[in-house]
């Protein structure tokens, strides 16, 4: 279910970061599933890449124009990497 108050604090932190001349990074899966899709049976679910792909597809068409940098999934060791 979109939360249209949750996609405008994304719009105006998004903003506010650009503003101020740091470049935001999106990483849409950090190893933290929705609770719902978890009870539904997380990734063991087939159902739920339909979900993820929706939600991929909205962070996109609403962010994608703001955001240079977008990662699908980060990897468990790229924290280290990334901070370089």
């Amino acid at each position: 279910m979109l939360n249209p108050r949750g996609v405008e604090y994304y719009h105006r932190l998004i903003d506010a970061l650009v503003a101020n001349g740091i470049k935001p990074m999106v990483t849409l899966y950090h190893w933290d599933l929705p609770q719902a899709l978890e009870d539904e049976g997380g990734w063991l679910n087939e159902s739920v890449v339909q979900h993820y792909q929706n939600f991929a597809d909205l962070c996109f068409r609403e962010y994608g124009d703001k955001v240079q940098k977008k990662y699908s999934v980060l990897p468990l060791r790229a924290g280290p990497i990334i901070q370089k």
